[in-house]
């Protein structure tokens, strides 16, 4: 598939568009989906990551062309400060 990247836009995941974030996720393949850490195919489980989101531990992004996901991105963030180790 060829994108124009002026085409490309992002969005913040939340509850508000997560049928189409489970479409996408669903259509990933086994072969992707072993690289997850989550199951993703798991409609709880997408609710909890958006949870998260919306509490400030994650965040989560998709890109969109013609209004369909094509991409999903996220940054946890881990609840223990950064310290020196050595």
């Amino acid at each position: 598939m060829s994108l124009d990247l002026l085409s490309v836009t992002h969005i913040n995941i939340n509850c508000s568009n997560l049928d189409r974030s489970m479409r996408f996720f669903e259509g990933l393949s086994a072969e992707d989906r072993q690289y997850l850490r989550f199951d993703i195919t798991n409609r709880e489980v997408v609710e909890r990551l958006i949870r998260e989101c919306e509490q400030g531990h994650a965040v989560r992004i998709e890109a969109l062309v013609n209004d369909e996901i094509v991409a999903h991105g996220a940054l946890e963030l881990v609840a223990e400060a950064w310290k020196r180790h050595m």
